[in-house]
């Protein structure tokens, strides 16, 4: 796992904050129009890069997208997903195209002045002519500001566990160092008489030498 280490510093105290570089969330969010779901995933990178998979009636979000996500976050690979799964026709209801209809009835005043005896048109034949009946369309304003919204949750629970992850292994490394820090303490308790019994061991070497000037004299005869 990768980290990344923040330093936040003010005139009274120095703060060091450790994040997580690799982090999962998935926000979902189901209204009438549908159900709308967010998954952004990050490992270690040393710059920001972001992939976006959109479907295609909110792919006009992913630039905005792109610049919510660089304001919040500064190193990783993010990979983002956009899920959007409307509801079906059945659920959300028909709409009447009332302008056709209005039409089709004025036509069809016309073509019965035109005959003998024309056949009765009921409300089935005119419902089956192709665009009378309409599915409700999603209001895609609506739909984007959602969207965002939801994208901004995300993006809040993917610095909380990039913060969370930091958090405990900030505590790692604090108990290594004071562990570190010990050992230290006991090393310079100690380090005079190891200085002592080192000095006398080279002093206790260089008595038993010959000196230099009888070794010459040996080395003459």
């Amino acid at each position: 796992m990768h980290y990344d280490v923040r330093f936040a510093t003010d005139s009274k105290d120095e703060t060091t904050m450790i994040r997580s570089m690799t982090a999962f969330t998935r926000q979902t969010n189901e209204a009438q129009w549908g159900v709308l779901s967010w998954e952004l995933r990050s490992v270690n990178h040393r710059y920001l890069e972001a992939t976006l998979r959109m479907p295609e009636e909110l792919r006009a979000l992913e630039m905005v997208a792109r610049e919510r996500i660089s304001k919040r976050l500064k190193r990783g690979k993010v990979d983002g997903f956009l899920r959007f799964q409307p509801v079906e026709a059945v659920s959300t209801g028909l709409q009447l195209n009332r302008g056709l209809i209005t039409s089709l009835l004025q036509a069809n005043e016309e073509v019965e002045a035109l005959m003998e005896n024309p056949a009765r048109t009921g409300p089935l034949d005119i419902l089956r002519w192709p665009g009378v009946l309409q599915a409700a369309e999603t209001d895609l304003s609506e739909l984007k500001k959602e969207t965002l919204a939801l994208l901004d949750c995300a993006l809040d629970d993917m610095i909380e566990t990039r913060e969370r992850e930091g958090a405990g292994m900030k505590g790692m490394i604090l108990q290594r160092c004071d562990a570190m820090m010990a050992e230290v303490v006991k090393v310079r308790a100690v380090m005079p008489d190891i200085l002592t019994a080192q000095r006398e061991k080279i002093m206790s070497t260089g008595a038993g030498t010959p000196c230099a000037g009888d070794c010459d004299d040996h080395s003459e005869e």
